[in-house]
């Protein structure tokens, strides 16, 4: 409950890299950072905020 309120509050800032097709995603903030690398339309397995193991597909239109 308490990382809960922590995040409501948190600004976080992000990365955005680009290394050929591969794009890298790093999320920095006082709570917790996270990164994340994967192609466009390919699914990719990640483990959100929570803890919780998803399958993901990002598009950029």
């Amino acid at each position: 409950m308490v990382l809960r309120k922590l995040a409501a509050v948190a600004k976080p800032s992000m990365e955005i890299a680009i290394d050929g097709d591969t794009w890298n995603l790093k999320t920095l903030s006082t709570v917790k950072n996270t990164e994340i690398s994967f192609k466009l339309g390919e699914p990719f397995d990640e483990t959100t905020g929570d803890g919780r193991s998803v399958k993901v597909v990002i598009y950029f239109v």
